[in-house]
């Protein structure tokens, strides 16, 4: 979807597509960190573990984005962005294992399955589909493939906005 939100921002923009794609694969971690890092273990006061854990992908970021931003310039940068997150996640995730936390990944599934959907009808459409259009489009099979297969999840985030909006 690079190219067309892009072509939303404008011309001069369409250069930095790759880049962003790289990026908006590693958004998905950051939601992950956001979930696991300070909200998991903050919340069961493992903050000096996750202190150490983000000291590490700090490092190996620095690291690599010298490394690859000198051999690849922003592309470079943003694939090792998304190497230090996923090393981020991995220790959240041995972390929360030596804790004896059990991880249920089910809830994922309907997730997953919405986001393929949602590519899937990206694929679909024409490339010189309108933009807007093809958000809009992209945007409502997600939602009715939530709705499908996790309505309860999607009505609960629902309630939480509108509270969050009142």
């Amino acid at each position: 979807f690079a190219p067309e939100i892009c072509a939303l921002l404008g011309p001069r923009y369409v250069s930095s597509a790759p880049v962003l794609r790289i990026v908006a694969c590693r958004s998905v971690l950051a939601v992950l960190d956001g979930f696991l890092g300070h909200g998991f273990l903050v919340a069961i006061n493992r903050m000096k573990e996750r202190q150490a854990a983000l000291s590490v992908s700090f490092v190996l970021l620095a690291a690599l984005s010298t490394a690859l931003g000198y051999m690849w310039g922003a592309e470079g940068v943003a694939i090792g962005l998304f190497v230090s997150d996923a090393v981020l996640i991995m220790q959240y995730l041995r972390i929360i294992s030596r804790i004896g936390m059990p991880l249920e990944w089910t809830p994922l599934v309907p997730s997953v399955f919405a986001g393929a959907t949602m590519v899937a009808g990206a694929l679909a459409l024409p490339q010189n589909f309108q933009p807007i259009l093809k958000l809009s489009v992209i945007l409502f099979l997600y939602l009715v493939a939530l709705a499908l297969l996790s309505r309860d999840r999607l009505v609960s985030a629902g309630r939480t906005l509108q509270e969050c909006i009142r």
